[in-house]
């Protein structure tokens, strides 16, 4: 059906995509306005054949993103194959796999490709709050993608009929909408400019993120990686965004006494687990010990966690920080002690457990300092929760130090240059002992950065 129909028999051809209106937005547009189903409007709009009637708009590569809607005289690309493939270690973090829609813009039939930033929380153009639920009924509008239930009927819930937005506007206002273009851009353009910076500053992150194989599992690591961002590149003011995770930045830079031998990785000789590795890790966890000991929370209350046959237990007498000591030897020895003043002295270390402080086939003690530090301030931001609901489960134990930690790092001319990025908390002052030298991580940063760039473009 799609082949035959030219700009002048598709209605709403005349009507190019508008600047940030995204290819969700366009493609219900169309579709909406020639009685199309998806897998027609997919051939009507797509430069190559599609593989079905739906389509993953946040998978779109940048090669299958150009020269879109050629059949009726454009040649659009579809802004979601820029932006994913810009920082791509950084998608589940950045952007929400679940469709947000402005009340009011929908009623138009407009969306914006920005409001799928998971950090934006209001329309900057009607400044309304985002929402992914249907005005009527609260059903959710589901994931961002073309599908069955979203073509159905363009602009109305699958499961009560009624438009997302209460009502839908007359053709009139809808088409005075759109021709208010220069209006819609510039209400997002600071935010696009903010982008583009991000694609340079932000491959510190990005970069070491992109090897996960399942990053959407990692919900604390994702909040982490979200404040971080936040606190190091923050978004346009005049946006309302989100509420975020208070991060803090820290960043070292080290000269490596000699290169690592071609080919050799720490785990090859134990040092993952011995050695060094675990004099830092003794070393932190003492003086950690001492700290909870003088905590006016740490000096009562119970100090063994006993679980019982369901794999649950109760907190009615448990302060964080003593939790969050169990959590961080639970997370780092074997076997496992559940005693919050168990001796530290001949502990034994999880094999590789330092393998998220590698950084190019180099462990040092600064790196190992730093992530024992960072996993006990987010393991005290998930036991400050587990004593709020009164138990915790053994399976909530069940994490590694990479699913609380971001630590990122490269070595150029014989330096070490590092940051981790932690919970910064009411403890965050007392845990991390030392001066914080804000143009240190800035210049870190930017070293990072730089050498990421290189090797992405070799």
């Amino acid at each position: 059906m799609g082949g035959g129909m030219t700009q002048h028999t598709v209605s709403g051809a005349t009507s190019a995509p508008l600047n940030h209106e995204s290819a969700m937005s366009v493609l219900l547009r169309i579709a909406s306005s020639n009685a199309l189903t998806p897998r027609q409007t997919l051939e009507l709009l797509l430069p190559y054949p599609p593989s079905g009637c739906e389509l993953d708009l946040f998978r779109l590569e940048t090669r299958r993103a150009q020269g879109w809607g050629g059949r009726i005289g454009w040649q659009w690309r579809p802004l979601e194959g820029a932006l994913m493939s810009a920082l791509p270690g950084m998608k589940s973090v950045m952007w929400s796999a679940r469709s947000r829609w402005c009340p009011v813009c929908i009623g138009f039939g407009f969306h914006s490709i920005w409001f799928q930033l998971s950090a934006l929380a209001a329309c900057p153009i009607h400044e309304c709050p985002l929402t992914e639920r249907c005005q009527v009924c609260a059903e959710a509008l589901g994931p961002y993608k073309v599908s069955r239930a979203l073509f159905l009927k363009p602009y109305h819930c699958a499961a009560c009929g009624k438009p997302f937005a209460g009502h839908l506007r007359s053709l009139r206002e809808r088409l005075e909408f759109f021709r208010c273009s220069e209006k819609v851009s510039q209400a997002f353009e600071p935010l696009a400019r903010w982008y583009s910076r991000a694609t340079r500053e932000l491959l510190f992150l990005d970069i070491p993120n992109r090897g996960l194989r399942n990053p959407e599992t990692l919900g604390f690591r994702c909040q982490i990686l979200d404040g971080a961002i936040r606190q190091f590149l923050p978004h346009p003011r005049m946006y309302v965004m989100t509420g975020s995770f208070p991060v803090r930045l820290h960043s070292w830079s080290t000269r490596i006494a000699h290169d690592a031998p071609a080919g050799e990785f720490p785990s090859r000789y134990g040092l993952l687990s011995g050695g060094a590795a675990r004099s830092a890790y003794q070393a932190t966890t003492r003086s950690l010990m001492r700290f909870v000991a003088r905590h006016p929370s740490g000096e009562s209350g119970s100090k063994r966690l006993a679980f019982e046959k369901n794999g649950v237990a109760a907190l009615d007498d448990w302060h964080s920080v003593r939790l969050a000591l169990i959590i961080l030897r639970y997370i780092f020895e074997e076997p496992f002690f559940l005693y919050y003043d168990a001796p530290i002295r001949g502990a034994v270390l999880r094999s590789s457990i330092f393998g998220a402080a590698i950084v190019e086939n180099r462990l040092l003690r600064v790196a190992c300092r730093a992530l024992v530090l960072a996993t006990f301030l987010s393991a005290h931001e998930l036991a400050s929760g587990f004593v709020a609901r009164g138990f915790i489960c053994r399976q909530d134990l069940m994490m590694s130090p990479g699913d609380l930690v971001v630590l990122v790092g490269t070595v150029s001319n014989g330096i070490q240059d590092g940051v981790v990025a932690f919970p910064d908390t009411s403890l965050t002052d007392r845990v991390v002992r030392g001066v914080w030298n804000s143009d240190a991580l800035v210049a870190t940063i930017r070293q990072l950065n730089a050498t990421f760039a290189e090797r992405i473009a070799l």
